[in-house]
């Protein structure tokens, strides 16, 4: 999207893993009492946006932030289904686009991954055959029905 993107992300037990910054004599600078703010998967997913944001900032002789808004996380897995909304976040991200006026077709949109769900692309950067387990997407009546529209009632769930 011009002016934001989303991540659907499957975490391991890792993710969860609190970040401790050491310095450079390899102890923690955070102190026994200081609550842990930031987890493994939090800190590297703001490593890749900070140096994707001096990557264009060097390319393009420029400096500030490239985001307006901070980074939002939203746990869409859990093991009620009327609490797991996983797949309605795939299909809100692959019709986003189409959604937003942008393109007439979801296929369409240069900088999805829809593409390469529909056509099983083998060098694609996302993981098709875990996505396509965790989510059932075989099986799964909403993707073989090619629903687009996700339910108002679902959206709330989703970004509230």
């Amino acid at each position: 999207m011009p002016n934001h993107f989303h991540f659907l992300i499957s975490g391991n037990e890792r993710s969860n893993i609190p970040f401790k910054k050491s310095n450079r004599f390899g102890h923690s600078e955070q102190k026994n009492n200081s609550p842990v703010k930031l987890t493994l998967f939090s800190w590297g997913l703001q490593q890749l946006l900070s140096t994707y944001s001096r990557g264009i900032n060097q390319k393009f002789h420029r400096t500030g932030s490239l985001f307006q808004q901070n980074t939002k996380s939203k746990r869409t897995s859990s093991e009620s289904l009327n609490e797991d909304y996983s797949v309605w976040c795939f299909i809100y991200i692959h019709n986003n686009a189409k959604s937003a006026g942008l393109v007439a077709a979801s296929e369409d949109y240069e900088f999805t991954s829809y593409n390469e769900y529909q056509n099983r692309k083998e060098d694609s950067i996302c993981n098709i055959d875990l996505a396509i387990k965790l989510l059932s997407l075989e099986e799964n009546e909403l993707i073989k029905s090619k629903v687009t529209e996700v339910p108002p009632d679902v959206l709330v769930r989703i970004f509230k």
